[in-house]
């Protein structure tokens, strides 16, 4: 879960957002959130259980399945499922794939972003972060997958066989492909080395004020 650490802690340094981790993070909590949020970010593990291949998330103590989205009422826009075989699911005649990412769709929610198979934490990881810059930009979520995908194939990786697409092609967008507006972490340290410029500007202004004077 090490990648998965990396993943938020980039993403809290970009966007402005309720972060929960670890033991936070329950059903009761999710729900809470997914009422209550106009985008919602889900890191962490997933797959198909039973004989039935029923879509999961694990939230280590509790599971969330498929049926239970069913009567929510909110619709984040777009939800971003950083987790394997969020877009997989049983092949059902007549009806598609049923996965985790159908049922956010199902219920309204007008973009998903899914992974198709297991994904590589560390490679996700990345492609997310990148994501979520370039979305302050203002592009729209398909564009962005697109640009953070890229922008990783062009960063030197440790191995050749890394560059397959098995490790880097498992995200895809889902449903509209629309921009999304988030509001972008104030960066501290920014705002520190501004004023401290805007202090020494200032402290100028004065000294050759003074020496004007004389």
């Amino acid at each position: 879960m090490i990648a998965v650490k990396k993943e938020t802690a980039a993403i809290y340094e970009l966007i402005k957002g309720n972060y929960l981790y670890n033991n936070e993070v329950n059903t009761k909590a999710f729900f809470n959130s997914f009422e209550n949020s106009g985008t919602l970010h889900i890191s962490t593990h997933a797959y198909l259980s039973g004989v039935n291949k029923e879509p999961t998330l694990d939230f280590g103590k509790e599971k969330l399945f498929l049926f239970e989205l069913l009567a929510r009422r909110n619709k984040p826009n777009p939800i971003v499922l950083s987790a394997c075989r969020t877009g997989d699911g049983q092949l059902a005649k007549g009806e598609g794939v049923i996965s985790l990412s159908r049922g956010f769709s199902a219920i309204g929610t007008t973009a998903t972003i899914a992974g198709l198979w297991n994904v590589n934490d560390e490679t996700v990881s990345q492609i997310i972060t990148n994501m979520n810059k370039f979305l302050l930009d203002g592009q729209s979520s398909g564009q962005v997958l697109h640009l953070a995908k890229l922008a990783w194939l062009n960063t030197n990786q440790t191995a050749d066989a890394i560059y397959l697409p098995y490790y880097w092609d498992s995200l895809i967008l889902m449903g509209t492909n629309n921009p999304v507006l988030l509001q972008a972490t104030t960066n501290k340290v920014y705002w520190c080395a501004a004023i401290g410029a805007l202090i020494g500007v200032v402290l100028a202004f004065i000294y050759l004020r003074k020496q004007g004077k004389k």
